[in-house]
Formats: structure tokens, C-alpha cells, sequence
């Protein structure tokens, strides 16, 4: 090339000041950066440029008071200014002709359609200083030679450019409209699916409950040496796994319930640290950014530890031959861009937790199914396909949106943002030691389905309380009428036909004011609640359980000085 080859960057972001470097000199182009517009003046009475390269927004003066500054001045005049603007106005493009550049360039851009243009305007000079001033140009458009004075020329170039940025544009919103159209359709798609699934788990939990139930009944009625023992266990032991599966199903489908409290996520990840390295195994590392600042969120603390563990055990599973693996937390905003982008994503504030794994990444056609229930690249018995989606569910339980990014051969990061909150965290309640399970006291029970209620009924006289048994929240009523004076509680389900538990404890508590009630589910209901049932505030005890664990609860509110608080 020839000496005329300098070009002059004014830029004031270093990161982008390098990039351009990059791309100018691997043409062999020299390049010279100025971060600012009066650096820039500086170094042009030093040396002759044969290009300028200057941003707009920039401290002090602007993109456009510099190139009106270079192009008063009769040394430097000639000097071909391409101006680099995001065009957010239709009237920058007047703003552009009136402070006399020859030319601008839209970001974002191709390193070649930029180089393209800086070939353009030096070879147009080179012309200019070889055939006069006055002397018309060729140049060729659309496969056609066409001619043009000058003046006319700077004109022409302007309007390409701006011709080209508003086909850039819309390319972009296309590109981003249907990004959009595909996060609608599978959104339909995972809601329908996550309706079928908790609707799975809502039976799937009426029957354990009662399989599970019935199995610690036959476990304690069989002497230690009983050879039938090791069956009833491993009707138990099976019972427990399909508890697992089904919970995670109703966390997908976000009916899970859930107890959140305010927490800081840098504790509740730094508490698992030691379960987390148990799990990723010895050959894979593990590394912790976390910050000094709380990253605070309202969430359920078992939820987050559930999120983390699962995408370390993707991540795991993911480096067979070993890797690393590095959990970042981080308070950040979302912005309006970010939202628009993502469908389901609300701008404001969040939490940041990130896992980012150095794996064998994915394509694609494996990320479009990675969220759903059951959908695995395992082999058959290696995985139930449910790890991911039960992370996509307490995310979005929790108000919250999920981003991933990764390639083949790349590793994945996965991006949790969870909304942040100024609240003070919930401090950790310490266990206390268990109380007596049996009482006296007279407990109304309303469940539909009749094997749940028959274990219940036969739990709760087993630990010595008077039970009266209902089917129906109408057949409650009655019963509840008839002995309102003895019952101490009311134990129900939470969905029901015509009436739901809620609705039942609200006409109920009417008639007695301070009603103790304890509701029982496995599933909540939209139709009746809130997809994913705060429980922090009401007594509740989540399907399948055992006949221990709704000794306990009973004795529990029974013991409480409160009710169940339902409507406040």
C-alpha cells in the first residue's frame, strides 16, 4: 500500500477503540487512536491522515463538532470523515450532511462492510487529487457504470449509507420479531405440557399418599425379623421415588409449593459448597465469584439449592473427562432491551446467579427441547429428563427468567435472574426438638378422595384424637355445625369440586372466628389459586405424607397460639 494509509481513530471506549485497531490492521492499514476530539486536532497538526474514523457520543466535543472543526479547516478538509453512529434519529442523517462527513456507518457492522467504505472514500480522494476537483466520478451501482460530479457524490454517499442502515434495522427487527414469535410458541408449548404434567402429579400424589401411608402402617405392625419387611420397604423405598418425580413434575408445571423468604443467594450457595464438590466429583473443578454484596432475593432456600445442584450436575455430566465449572452471582439490571428480547423477562433490578461449565456445549436443535419434562441426551436409565425443566420451573415460579448460551465444543452458561429485593434477609429458624405426637382434641377431616381420608382417619386415631370424616366441604359444614363447639381443627384439602379448601375454612372461620385449619395438596390449582401457593403464612402440609409427619403438623397448630390466617 501507500504511505497515504493512516488512519485516524477517534474513540473514546477503549474496548472499541481496540476493535477497530483490529480490523484496520490486519488490511495493514495504520492506525492512530485519539480518545478524545481535542487529542484527535493534536495529533492532525503533527501528521497527515489519510481517513478519519470518529464516534459520535463522546465527551466534551462531539462527532459532529469535529468533523465541522476538520472540515473549516482548508489543511484538512479533503480529509474523508466516516462518522460511526448508532442512527437512533432520522435526523442525525441531516445532522451528518450539515457538519460536512462524508459518510457514517450504523452499528453494530461488519468488519468488511466497513473496511469496504474506507477503500471507497481513499480511492474516491486518490481520483479527486488525480483528475482535479471539478472532474466527474464512476462509479458502479446495481451492475450499472454511472457518473457524478462531486458534490453530488458526497450526497449519493450519505443516502447509501443511510439506505443500508434502515435495511440493517429492519433486518434486525425481523430477526428479533421472530426470535419473539418462537419464545410465544414455546411458551404455549411448556404451558401445556406443564399443565398435563401437574395434573399427572395431582393423582400421582392422592395415590402415593396413600401408598406410603399404608406401607409405614405395615412396616410398624411387622416384627424385626419378619421376612415380609424387606417387601414392605421396597414398596416404600419405590413409593419415595416416584415422590421425587412427582414433585419435580410440579415444579415444572409451577405448582409446586413453595415458602419463600428473603435470602442472600451468596449464603445459600456458599452453605452447599461442600454438597456441590460431592456432586461435580474429584476431576472436575469448582470455583465460586461470589461478591462481597448480598445478592438478595425472595425465594424458597431449598429451591435455589435445587437450582444450583442441578445445573452442576448437568454441568457435570457435560465433562465426562473433567473440566471446570464456575458459579457467579452478581446484582444487575435488566433493561428495556434485555425484556424485549425475552418475552417473559420484566426489566428492574435482579439477582444474577450464573453456572458455566467448560462441557462439550450444545447445538441448537438440543437447546429448542432443553426445558422440557422428560427430554434428555442420556442414555435409556441414565437420567429422567428432569433436571433442567425443574430448574425452569422454580425460576419462572419465582418471577424470575433463565438465558442460555452455548455452542459445540464451547461449554454452556446458564444465566438465573432472579428479581432483587432491599428487604432484610429472613434469619434461619433453628430446629427445635421434636414434641409429643398424640392428643385428645377432636379434628374435623374434609378430603375427596377416599383413600387419602381413610389413611388420614386412621393416622390421626391412631395418635388419639377424635376424627370426624368428611367427602365434601357440604358434608363438612353440616358436621362442623353440628359439633362446632368440640372440633379444635379443621384438616382439609385444598382442591376440591364446587368448593375449594380455602372457600371452605373462610365460611367456616365465619362461624367461628379463630378456626385452626391445616390444608393439605400436592397440586394448587389456578382456578382456585395462584399458580405456586405462598405456604409461609398457613399451615400446610404438602401430599404424599406419612402418618408421622401429619402427627407432627397437627400437633404443631394445634399447639399454635394463632389461626390459620387464611383471607388476611
Amino acid at each position: 500500500m501507500t504511505q497515504d494509509t493512516d488512519i485516524l481513530v477517534v474513540e473514546d471506549s477503549p474496548t472499541q477503540a481496540e476493535t477497530l485497531r483490529e480490523i484496520l490492521q490486519k488490511e495493514n492499514y495504520g492506525v492512530f487512536l485519539a480518545e478524545d476530539s481535542g487529542k484527535a486536532l493534536e495529533m492532525m497538526k503533527e501528521r497527515r491522515f489519510a481517513l478519519i474514523l470518529s464516534d459520535i457520543q463522546m465527551p466534551g466535543m462531539n462527532g459532529y463538532q469535529f468533523c465541522r472543526k476538520v472540515k473549516d479547516d482548508p489543511a484538512t478538509k479533503d480529509i474523508p470523515v466516516i462518522l460511526l453512529t448508532a442512527l437512533s434519529d432520522p435526523g442525525d442523517v441531516i445532522t451528518i450532511l450539515e457538519c460536512g462527513a462524508d459518510n457514517f456507518i450504523a452499528k453494530p457492522f461488519e468488519p468488511a462492510y466497513l473496511l469496504s467504505w474506507i477503500k471507497h472514500h481513499l480511492v474516491t480522494l486518490a481520483l479527486r487529487r488525480a483528475g482535479g476537483a471539478q472532474a466527474d466520478l464512476k462509479f458502479f451501482f446495481s451492475g450499472l457504470e454511472h457518473s457524478i460530479a462531486p458534490d453530488r457524490m458526497h450526497i449519493l454517499d450519505i443516502l447509501l449509507s443511510t439506505y443500508e442502515a434502515v435495511v440493517q434495522k429492519d433486518r434486525e427487527v425481523k430477526k428479533a420479531q421472530g426470535e419473539l414469535e418462537h419464545q410465544f410458541r414455546q411458551a404455549q408449548k411448556m404451558e401445556a405440557v406443564g399443565r398435563l404434567a401437574g395434573g399427572i402429579a395431582h393423582d400421582f400424589n392422592n395415590l402415593l399418599t396413600a401408598i406410603e401411608g399404608y406401607a409405614d402402617f405395615l412396616l410398624g405392625s411387622l416384627a424385626p425379623d419378619d421376612k415380609r419387611r424387606g417387601d414392605a420397604e421396597e414398596i416404600k423405598k419405590a413409593a419415595d421415588a416416584a415422590t421425587t418425580l412427582t414433585r419435580q413434575l410440579l415444579t415444572f408445571s409451577r405448582h409446586q409449593v413453595f415458602q419463600p423468604q428473603v435470602l442472600d443467594c451468596n449464603e445459600v450457595i456458599r452453605s452447599t459448597q461442600k454438597l456441590l464438590k460431592k456432586l461435580i466429583g474429584e476431576n472436575i473443578a469448582l470455583e465460586l465469584d461470589l461478591p462481597e454484596e448480598e445478592c438478595r432475593t425472595k425465594a424458597d432456600p431449598g429451591q435455589i439449592e435445587q437450582i444450583v445442584a442441578n445445573l452442576i450436575i448437568n454441568a457435570k455430566d457435560a465433562m465426562p473427562g473433567g473440566g471446570k465449572v464456575t458459579i457467579k452471582t452478581e446484582n444487575v439490571e435488566l433493561d428495556g432491551k434485555y425484556s424485549r428480547m425475552r418475552m417473559e423477562a420484566i426489566r428492574g433490578p435482579h439477582v444474577m446467579i450464573a453456572v458455566t461449565d467448560t462441557g462439550c456445549g450444545m447445538g441448537s436443535e438440543v437447546m429448542t427441547h432443553l426445558f422440557e419434562p422428560f427430554f434428555t441426551t442420556k442414555e435409556v436409565g441414565k437420567g429422567t429428563g428432569l433436571g433442567l425443566s425443574t430448574v425452569y420451573g422454580i425460576v419462572k415460579q419465582s418471577g424470575g427468567d433463565i438465558y442460555v448460551y452455548s455452542e459445540p465444543g464451547l461449554g454452556t452458561t446458564f444465566k438465573i435472574y432472579l428479581p432483587r429485593t432491599t428487604e432484610k434477609a429472613t434469619a434461619r429458624a433453628e430446629s427445635s426438638p421434636p414434641k409429643a405426637l398424640r392428643g385428645s382434641e377432636t379434628i374435623l377431616l374434609v378430603e375427596d378422595d377416599d383413600a387419602v381420608r381413610r389413611f388420614a382417619l386412621r393416622a390421626l386415631r391412631g395418635n388419639g384424637y377424635t376424627v370426624l370424616e368428611a367427602g365434601a366441604p357440604e358434608e363438612a359444614a353440616r358436621l362442623f355445625d353440628e359439633n362446632a363447639g368440640s372440633i379444635g381443627l379443621v384438616l382439609t384439602d385444598t382442591v376440591m369440586p364446587d368448593m375449594n379448601g380455602h372457600e371452605l375454612y373462610g365460611l367456616l372461620a365465619k362461624r367461628r372466628p379463630g378456626l385452626k385449619a391445616i390444608f393439605m395438596s400436592g397440586y394448587t390449582d389456578s382456578d382456585h389459586l395462584n399458580p405456586g401457593i405462598e405456604v409461609a403464612q398457613m399451615p400446610f402440609l404438602q401430599k404424599p405424607f406419612s402418618a408421622d409427619t401429619l402427627a407432627a403438623k397437627v400437633r404443631e397448630v394445634l399447639d399454635s397460639r394463632e389461626a390459620a390466617g387464611v383471607g388476611k
